[in-house]
């Protein structure tokens, strides 16, 4: 692969034996992976949505510490994900791929909204 992907040739990627590994490793590995984390994200922002209703635009705050709860639940998964690969490929690593940066400015982002009132 790391041959495939250093070449300029772009015909290598749709050689029939490339094509079968890649599409194996896609329905073994990585579609339920993606699945899961997609899954979390739209839960995360339905949740985001249901809360900025409640909270900001009803102003109904005696629910305000529920919500919190709930947000900070859909909250744990992106966290624990981030910290499994700060974990993983060491804190030099992680914060040379420019993504982790908006990857951990989700979390805090979350985070900090739910401190902010």
């Amino acid at each position: 692969m790391d041959h495939c992907t250093a070449s300029p040739e772009l015909n290598l990627f749709i050689s029939s034996a490339l094509v079968h590994v890649l599409d194996f490793k896609w329905k073994e590995y990585a579609v339920k992976f993606h699945s899961i984390g997609c899954l979390m994200h739209f839960c995360y922002m339905g949740l985001l949505f249901v809360y900025i209703y409640e909270v900001y635009i009803k102003f109904n705050l005696e629910n305000k510490l529920l919500m919190d709860i709930i947000l900070c639940c859909g909250l744990l998964y992106p966290l624990f994900y981030e910290f499994y690969q700060l974990k993983r490929y060491g804190a030099r690593v992680y914060f040379t791929d420019l993504n982790n940066f908006n990857d951990a400015a989700y979390v805090f982002a979350g985070i900090t909204n739910l401190f902010s009132q």
